[in-house]
């Protein structure tokens, strides 16, 4: 009797894609200022993740599409990679990264999605009172150039506790006005929307950026004597902050310090009558941290939400 022994190879085609897809910008951040920013992505698959396609497109992208950066299989893949964000206009973009996966067999995910919003260099902001303000980026923070000289808050209310240094309105055009504590921190907001009053860590953060408060004074105050007193210790501006001195008012009401000091103003408490507060003098290049009463009037720079 002749038997025949027949082998039946049983061919599987691969059919799942790969599956939990996941995308961070920057580890979460909420914005940056620079186009280059690092996606971490991830991913699982049976068989083996070999491609992902970053883009900032929402259209899912065909197996052969250009997108596709080919990785070394794994069943757990899981990198760091560089992107580079499609340049924005001035102010704020908000870019949107889109990722998928594909396996061996041409299986392409489902997408993962992260955002952070662009600020791009040189833009302008304009308050209530329609004064328009330079801004500048200093490491990770974004800082008015410029004195607040807004005379209402942002609900239309007038501002009643600020003043011209001396009475003296042509001090405000190229100093701002002084405003007391109350008035910086009032619920109904002094800056413009999207700023606020820095607090003392953010006051110590662009100090720390700027190689510390012994020195971050003169990279901060207006190189010459346009403004400030003679010698102008250390000053360079090279942060670009333009710090002019625009004097300040003491809690009694008299005026003092015009064109030796600026003085601005933290959100931080010290105590129910003190605040912790930023200011720098003439013949120094250091910036010092102290504490003031909240009836005093400082001027205000605003930082970036």
């Amino acid at each position: 009797m002749l038997r025949n022994d027949i082998t039946n190879t049983e061919n599987t085609t691969d059919t799942t894609a790969p599956s939990s897809p996941s995308i961070s910008i920057d580890s979460g951040a909420a914005s940056t200022t620079s186009t280059s920013v690092t996606l971490a992505l991830s991913a699982t698959d049976d068989v083996g993740v070999t491609a992902y396609c970053a883009k900032e497109a929402s259209t899912t992208p065909s197996t052969s599409d250009s997108c596709w950066t080919a990785v070394t299989s794994t069943t757990s893949y899981s990198a760091n990679v560089a992107f580079t964000l499609s340049s924005g206009s001035i102010g704020n973009n908000t870019k949107t990264v889109y990722v998928w996966f594909k396996d061996t067999a041409g299986n392409i995910s489902a997408s993962s999605s992260d955002s952070i919003t662009l600020y791009t260099v040189g833009s302008t902001v304009t308050d209530i009172d329609n004064n328009v303000y330079n801004t500048v980026i200093i490491g990770t923070q974004i800082w008015l150039k410029e004195n607040l000289k807004v005379t209402k808050y942002r609900n239309s209310d007038t501002i009643t506790t600020t003043w011209a240094y001396n009475g003296n309105e042509s001090n405000v055009s190229t100093y701002g006005p002084l405003y007391d504590w109350y008035a910086a921190t009032d619920s109904r907001g002094l800056c413009p929307t999207g700023w606020h009053l820095p607090t003392d860590a953010e006051w110590t953060t662009l100090t720390d950026y700027l190689e510390g408060l012994s020195v971050a004074g003169g990279k901060l105050k207006e190189a010459g004597t346009t403004h400030w007193n003679s010698p102008n210790t250390s000053a360079d501006n090279s942060s670009s902050f333009t710090a002019l001195p625009g004097g300040y008012r003491n809690y009694l009401g008299a005026f003092d310090l015009i064109g030796s000091r600026s003085y601005w103003w933290s959100a931080t408490e010290s105590s129910a009558t003190f605040v912790w507060s930023r200011y720098l003098v003439y013949n120094a290049g250091d910036v010092t941290s102290s504490i003031f009463h909240k009836d005093s009037g400082f001027s205000v720079r605003c930082i970036r939400d």
